[in-house]
Order: C-alpha cells, then structure tokens, then sequence
C-alpha cells in the first residue's frame, strides 16, 4: 500500500467536474439569447451519452492514477 496525499483541490478527481465542462460548452456553442439558457442547458445535458458519462467517471477514478 501505498500513501499518496492529494491536493485540497482535485477537481480531476470529481467527475460531475467533467459533466459540466461538457455541459458548459455545449451550451456556449448553441446558446441564441439568455432567454434560451434553461432549454439550452437541458438540451446539452439531454446529449451526454451513457458510454461519455462512463468515460467521465473512468478518468477520475482512474485518470490521476496513470500519471
């Protein structure tokens, strides 16, 4: 076993971090007026694969651990 300290701040290790990355810039490249920012986010949240939110969760899980 090994002990490994980490910083207070590992987003990289969070994988919500990575959904709203996703989410924040599906919503910046489709987003037409402030009124449309709800019906945007749902509709970039609505297109984040199950095999992408897995991917999401491999990389911090497993991610920080390769380097």
């Amino acid at each position: 076993m090994k002990l490994a300290f980490l910083p207070a701040y590992s987003p990289e290790l969070d994988a919500a971090e990575f959904v709203f990355h996703e989410i924040k810039n599906k919503v910046k490249r489709q987003r037409e007026s402030d009124e449309q920012l709800w019906i945007d986010t749902l509709l970039a949240i609505s297109k984040i694969s199950h095999s992408k939110m897995f991917g999401f969760y491999q990389k911090a899980l497993y991610g920080w651990a390769r380097s």
